[in-house]
């Protein structure tokens, strides 16, 4: 259950995190479309993750972000995003502003992505959030350059050819009912920086 799957070629793909009987997964599974061929790589997450999002960089690396986890019977999230280089077999750990779990994560054109919403749980009761974050895996930085309109969580994020990220669907902390947004990144970052 819960597993962030990326596309590294078109017909390899690879398997991080999940659940497991214990609570979240720290494995990275690799599996082969073509030859219908599965193994479990040496390399392994930095911290175990079920529910996380997993992206492919534009150098070959693959982002991970947020996903929960069990502690002491209680369901948390992650305030953690990783960064796995298959090739060299190395990971670096970014931190986050929040614990994140069903939120989205859009890679940009320069390498950088979009963090949209998501819950938080922890000790505290579960919440919905509105920020939207811009995670660079370089320089290993976070920063918040947008506010949703209200908190957001399980909806979709779509690159779309003008730059803009289109995010639809989801719920909010109060209402069940679907939302839709259009975002455009450079303008909050530019926004930001004033």
């Amino acid at each position: 259950m819960g597993w962030g799957i990326v596309r590294l070629t078109p017909t390899r793909v690879l398997v991080v995190g999940g659940g497991a009987t214990e609570g979240a997964d720290a494995r990275l599974e690799l599996f082969d479309a073509a030859t219908l061929h599965s193994e479990f790589l040496a390399q392994t997450l930095l911290e175990a993750r079920d529910n996380p999002t997993a992206s492919l960089l534009p150098d070959g690396r693959v982002l991970v972000v947020g996903g929960g986890f069990t502690h002491n019977m209680v369901h948390q999230t992650r305030r953690t995003a990783e960064v796995q280089d298959l090739q060299r077999g190395s990971s670096t750990l970014i931190a986050l502003p929040h614990g994140l779990d069903f939120h989205t994560t859009t890679v940009l054109p320069d390498g950088r992505a979009v963090v949209v919403g998501g819950c938080e749980t922890g000790p505290d009761p579960m919440h919905t959030l509105d920020q939207v974050l811009l995670l660079d895996p370089v320089a290993g930085t976070v920063k918040q350059i947008a506010t949703l309109p209200q908190p957001l969580a399980g909806h979709t994020a779509t690159l779309l050819s003008d730059g803009s990220i289109l995010i639809a669907g989801g719920t909010g902390d109060v209402a069940m009912a679907s939302v839709d947004y259009r975002f455009y990144p450079a303008v909050a970052e530019r926004m930001q920086s004033n």
